[in-house]
């Protein structure tokens, strides 16, 4: 894709953007790594009142110089990520996408970062955190950044845009935990769940773990899942399967278009959507057509894979709807 390609995908402002509610609209994806975020993602971010940036908690990029940005250029090339970062230092705040803010885990002592490592587990531990978080005279001050940041990147993205709803797709409960804290956002979550066994083929064939390892870390990521969203009111958070996305797409995401509160999104005119500028994939646009349910796992995995995940996830599967 040359620069130029790259440079028209900035939405031209010639007309003044929407005024944004004190508390913006905020759409958090929570769940498992490979559970379909990106499809969905992409798809939301579609939507011409929804605006996204992929994982706002930055993935490990590495050098924005080499990291490709999902319309093509290098993050450090690209115009919208240049205007963006423009945009958020007019709000007070500094855009390092390479540099860690934007993720809670990376805080600047290692005394923090040890005790926001683990992941969420529920009021009673939450709450021993919380109060081990206080004792750091750094504690505060940090998570005053942290959330500023994001409510600066929230609002120069649906400004730049001109959106009005913004979606995450960070999918950790511990990041989120600390956004429904923030008082500029006004945060649902769509809890997005895939059949472990495919996730697991999935971290042993893209991050190079064992397959029980995957497994565990499926197990982990919903569980942590779970004990977030049943903290939440109901009406707060989307029960979504990435299967059902795939089979049933258009009834699917306007129900979701319900539940964020905006209008559904057109599948015809998905394809010939405006390129998107999303960090956590190098898919720079998918067409309707490719929204198709991904099951290799049924005909990859051996009879002993299936019966390690069954030892392993096999309870939590089911708990999910996932027998056969």
């Amino acid at each position: 894709m040359s620069p130029g390609t790259a440079a028209a995908a900035v939405p031209a402002r010639l007309t003044p953007p929407p005024a944004l509610p004190p508390r913006v609209p905020f759409v958090y994806i929570l769940g498992a790594g490979h559970s379909g975020s990106t499809l969905l993602t992409l798809l939301l971010g579609s939507h011409p009142r929804i605006c996204t940036i992929g994982e706002v908690k930055a993935p490990a990029i590495g050098a924005p110089d080499e990291y490709p940005c999902s319309c093509g250029e290098r993050i450090a090339a690209c115009r919208f990520w240049r205007e963006l970062s423009r945009e958020v230092a007019a709000r007070g705040a500094r855009l390092d996408i390479a540099g860690g803010a934007t993720d809670i885990r990376r805080a600047p002592t290692a005394y923090l970062r040890r005790l926001l490592r683990p992941l969420h587990r529920g009021p009673a531990v939450e709450a021993i955190r919380d109060a081990a978080l206080r004792l750091s005279p750094e504690w505060r001050g940090f998570l005053d950044r942290f959330q500023t940041l994001h409510a600066a990147v929230v609002t120069a993205a649906c400004t730049i845009t001109g959106k009005d709803v913004f979606v995450d797709s960070s999918k950790t409960g511990v990041q989120l935990k600390y956004l429904l804290a923030n008082p500029r956002l006004d945060v649902k979550v769509i809890r997005l769940v895939r059949d472990g066994r495919g996730v697991s083929l999935s971290y042993r064939a893209s991050e190079g773990f064992t397959f029980e390892a995957g497994a565990r870390a499926w197990r982990r990521a919903n569980e942590e899942a779970d004990s977030v969203v049943a903290a939440l009111p109901r009406e707060r958070w989307y029960d979504l399967r990435y299967e059902t996305l795939c089979r049933e797409p258009e009834a699917t995401l306007a129900a979701l278009a319900a539940f964020i509160g905006v209008e559904p999104l057109d599948l015809r005119a998905y394809s010939a959507g405006p390129i998107q500028h999303v960090l956590g994939n190098n898919k720079a646009r998918l067409r309707a057509d490719e929204i198709r349910l991904d099951e290799r796992w049924r005909r990859t995995l051996t009879p002993e894979d299936l019966h390690l995940f069954d030892r392993v996830a096999g309870d939590v599967n089911r708990r999910y709807g996932y027998d056969g």
